[in-house]
């Protein structure tokens, strides 16, 4: 595909489960769909990549075996799911990027303590285990170069009222 001229091309280095591709792929079209809709947060396609595949963790980790999958969408304490606490109020300044699947299973931790399943679910993060799938995807190519918007709307996002200097 590079040779016949696309500037990137998405593919994975090892077969994925295509239930899990799917979501991945899904979640990829409607943040670029956001983009059209509410431009300016990214500017290249590899920048919506990355955000996609770095909040794509919490669903590796909940969706690899039934009996996580089951306590993810299982309301608790708060009156929210696992997921749902996770995504709404407990990640925000708790994930680093470098440590990313780590940091959510520490969340993933605290939230099953409060429950009182702390140890059960942890030993689901370990036996069986889950599988990193989303950082088995790469880019081929240039998808840098991909913008998703123009040079005058990433300046006006930047210096509002910048239209003079146009």
């Amino acid at each position: 595909m590079l040779r016949e001229g696309a500037l990137a091309v998405l593919g994975t280095q090892v077969p994925v489960d295509v239930r899990r591709n799917l979501m991945l792929m899904g979640r990829l079209l409607a943040n670029l769909a956001d983009h059209v809709v509410n431009p300016g947060r990214s500017a290249t396609l590899l920048e919506v990549w990355h955000h996609v595949q770095t909040s794509n963790v919490i669903n590796d980790i909940l969706t690899a075996t039934p009996a996580l999958r089951e306590w993810g969408r299982t309301p608790g304490p708060s009156g929210l799911p696992p997921l749902q606490e996770f995504m709404l109020h407990r990640s925000a300044g708790q994930i680093r990027l470098a440590h990313i699947y780590a940091d959510t299973e520490k969340v993933l931790g605290e939230i099953a303590d409060e429950q009182g399943r702390g140890d059960q679910v942890r030993n689901w993060f370990r036996r069986p285990g889950y599988v990193p799938e989303s950082l088995f995807y790469l880019f081929a190519g240039r998808p840098e170069q991909i913008h998703l918007s123009s040079v005058r709307d990433r300046i006006e996002r930047f210096r509002p009222n910048s239209e003079a200097a146009w």
